[in-house]
Formats: C-alpha cells, structure tokens, sequence
C-alpha cells in the first residue's frame, strides 16, 4: 500500500531525490548562482541556507513541528528579499497540509523533514513533480553544509570562488574582514578535503560566470546531468526576477538578474595599497596557485583615485618624467602611500587638497584680474 502511495511523490521519494549543495569561498556570487538554477524544471531551490536540526524534530507532535518549520523557513528567507509577501507565496495552510502529508507518509527525521519542505514548496508553486530530479540547497556555510552530509552523503557540490584580492576589498568594504578572511580560508581548505576524499565538486569562479556564463553552463548541465533550460538564463526567486538589490549583495551598489561583465571589474588594483596586495597574495598564495589567479606586482602603476578622475602619478616610470622639486613631492607621496591601510587614504586627502588649492587659486585669479 505504501508503495502505491509513494507514486504520487515522484522523485520525492528519499530513496530517489538527489542533492545539489552550493558552497562558498568568499564573496563570490554564491546566491547569484543559486538564483540562476532556480526555476529549472529539473530543479527545486529555496533562497537562503535553512536545513532542520535534530531539535526541530523532537516535538513528537507533527502539528507543532510544521507550525515551527514554517516560522523558521520565514526568517531564513525574508533577509533576502525583504519585501516578499511570504504568506502569499508560501501560504502556512497549504504548506502544513503538504509536509504533514509528506511525513506521515515517509515518518519524520532531519532528511525527510528536509524533502518534505521541498516537496511542499513544489506543490504551492505548482510545479511538475514528474520533473524535478534535484533539490538545491544553498548551504553556503559549512556548518549547514554538515548537517546535510549527514542525511545526504552522496550529493553533488558547487563551490563559487573569486580572485582573493577583489574578495578581500568586498570583505573590507562590508566591514567584516577579519572574520571574511578566516571564513574564506576555512572553505578553500574544506573544498581541497572534499576532492581528496572524491567527492563530486564543480567550481565555479566568480569572473567566469559573469564573464563567460555562455561556456560555464553548459559545464554545470552536463555535471547535473540535466537539460538545457531558458530559465537557467537569469537570476530568479519565487519566480520573480532578483537582482540582490534588497539584500544589498553589491559592495558597489550594482544589480543584475543576469551574468554581467561590471562584477568583474579589478577595482583592487586602485582600491588597494600595496601593502594590503603584498598581504593578500601572500596570505593566499596557494589558493591563487590552485586557481590560477596571476600575482600582480605590488610595485607597478600605482591608480590614485579622487572625484572620479584616475592618477598614475605615484607610478615610477611617471615619477621619472620630473624635475625638482615636482618630483621630490611625488617621490615622498610614493613613499607615503606605502604606509599599511593608512597610506592610500593620506595619499586621497592630498590629492584632493591638491584640487582644492587649484581652485582657489583660480577663484582669486578671477576675482581680481582687471577685465
């Protein structure tokens, strides 16, 4: 009898479900590309990095487990997408109806409960069950990523990944960069572990989704193994297009629902002083090794920027095309800028000042020239 009801499930079935996971090293598109894989027909994802615990599980009484799972999907996802009618693309009725369902059918525990909430966001969204192959989680975190290795052993990995330099300015730019560099180092370190012991890994660097997302998905399909699909073309969630504005995802302020070039301009190379890219390049020397992320030498072209204008003046080949005492000033502004974290911000204030001093200078040229 269990058997003929488990039809119904399709793929839901643990027995049948397979597991795509995404995790992360740094800043580096992560919910992006969980949104790009979100309303394939083969694909079944929910933003956010919920999984259930064993304390979600305790209660013994099913009613009060989907009441609790509801509330707390709810303060996964709202981050997100800030102004989401939850309730009306989630309706709680209709989405305590179907994990009661699920659960009564296959009993209760972390793994079920999981496919459960799936299986129930499948059926309000109206999806075909037929279809779907895979639930994507969105990890992200180790921690959650552990949780579900445990249910899931055999699940298919996507790690993102960016150039550390550009990660390091998007950490510090968030105000949160010791902590962004450990957790950085934590996943590059995790992901080295999991293709040791064989685990079926995709890495997907950040510069070529946006650059040459044309090739990348085509590499991801034949990894899952699924079909080409036109919703695998822009970043949606809840079938509503999601360009991460609400999330506030871009330390620069820029938006997309579609793979972009802009993501990827190498504002680190006039971002930061060359101490932070002796620093950083040395820190993770082997994860840009591994990568093949190309060392850049911290004593090249040096791009000052102030009030929207770029300067190469601090370059040495610059420097050299001086005299007197033009090119003592520059020499001691190189020397200046050089100064670790405060050298960059001395070196603005003198430029600007600089600009100031012009105008001023103009001002009372003007002012007083007889015409």
């Amino acid at each position: 009898m269990l058997k003929m009801e488990n039809i119904k499930f399709y793929n839901f079935d643990p027995e049948k479900i397979k597991i795509a996971n995404i995790l992360h090293i740094g800043r580096s598109s992560s919910i992006f590309f969980q949104g790009l894989l979100e309303g394939h027909p083969e694909i079944i994802t929910i933003v956010g990095h919920f999984y259930p615990e064993e304390r979600d599980i305790k209660l013994k009484n099913l009613e009060i487990i989907t009441e609790n799972i509801y509330k707390k999907l709810r303060i996964y996802i709202q981050p997100y997408i800030k102004s989401l009618d939850i309730e009306n693309k989630i309706p709680k009725k209709e989405f305590k109806k179907y994990l009661l369902e699920y659960l009564k059918t296959f009993g209760v525990s972390t793994k079920t409960l999981l496919i459960g909430i799936y299986y129930s966001y499948a059926k309000i969204s109206d999806r075909d069950l037929s279809k779907i192959r895979y639930i994507l989680l969105g990890s992200h975190d180790l921690i959650t990523f552990l949780r579900s290795l445990k249910d899931f052993k055999d699940q298919k990995i996507f790690f993102t990944t960016r150039d550390p330099r550009a990660n390091y300015l998007s950490y510090k730019k968030k105000g949160y960069l010791l902590f962004g560099l450990g957790f950085t180092y934590n996943h590059y370190l995790f992901l080295k572990r999991l293709i040791k012991n064989k685990f079926k890994v995709f890495v997907v660097k950040h510069e070529i989704l946006h650059k040459d997302y044309k090739i990348l998905k085509k590499e991801i399909i034949s990894f899952l193994k699924i079909k080409y699909s036109k919703e695998i073309e822009s970043c949606t969630f809840f079938n509503l297009p999601y360009d991460g504005s609400e999330w506030k995802s871009s330390t620069r302020g820029l938006t997309s629902i579609i793979p972009n070039k802009k993501f990827v301009e190498e504002n680190w190379k006039f971002e930061l002083t060359s101490y932070e890219l002796i620093f950083i390049q040395f820190i993770f020397s082997d994860m840009m090794k591994y990568f093949d992320y190309k060392k850049e030498s911290p004593y090249k072209n040096i791009y000052i920027r102030t009030l929207g204008n770029d300067f190469r003046n601090l370059s040495i080949e610059n420097i050299k095309k001086y005299q007197g005492i033009n090119k003592l000033i520059l020499e001691f502004c190189r020397k200046i800028y050089f100064i670790p974290l405060l050298g960059l911000f001395i070196i603005k204030v003198v430029f600007l000042s600089y600009h100031c001093y012009q105008i001023i200078k103009i001002y009372f040229k003007t002012k007083f020239k007889k015409i």
